[in-house]
């Protein structure tokens, strides 16, 4: 049996917030970490020592994937506990909130029902269309392009906690 889940989540996106999301899921398809690297620091985000593979494993878990690769063995707590341990954050946009939980939740759905998802592979080739009919192709994309096309986001400052369930 399937059912209907209401999460509750609506959020109506900005022309500059589903720039972003696109831009986002076409470099987590890509793999382009130097891309994704470039929308973190244009968006404000902040911590102690800008780890890039830590701000990596962080979009991946919150946009992407609970994978094995991802998680390496560890429990979900574990696994940012450790991640903020590395390199504490402490200020970050908060614009695609409701679109990271929301995909937190549909991943853990689809986690219960033996069916783990990677968005990327889902939504990236969209991702790549949404951005073409735009006018601006995943190409021309650059912190100036970035600066010009998203609106300034909104920011969640001082400590934010890892836990999840607290």
């Amino acid at each position: 049996r399937i059912g209907l889940i209401d999460m509750g989540a609506v959020k109506e996106l900005t022309r500059g917030e589903r720039l972003a999301a696109s831009l986002l899921y076409a470099s987590l398809a890509r793999q382009d970490k130097k891309m994704l690297l470039d929308m973190v620091r244009v968006s404000g985000y902040k911590s102690k020592y800008f780890d890039e593979d830590v701000i990596w494993d962080l979009c991946r878990f919150g946009f992407d994937t609970f994978g094995r690769d991802l998680l390496k063995g560890k429990n979900i707590q574990t696994f940012m506990d450790d991640l903020y341990r590395r390199d504490p954050w402490y200020e970050s946009a908060t614009n695609l909130t409701m679109a990271q939980f929301l995909s937190i939740r549909l991943r853990a759905v689809g986690i219960a029902m033996n069916f783990p998802v990677e968005c990327h592979a889902w939504w990236g080739e969209d991702a790549e269309k949404a951005l073409n009919e735009a006018g601006l192709p995943y190409e021309v994309w650059n912190s100036k392009v970035m600066n010009e096309q998203f609106e300034p986001p909104t920011m969640s400052k001082g400590a934010i906690s890892t836990k999840l369930f607290s």
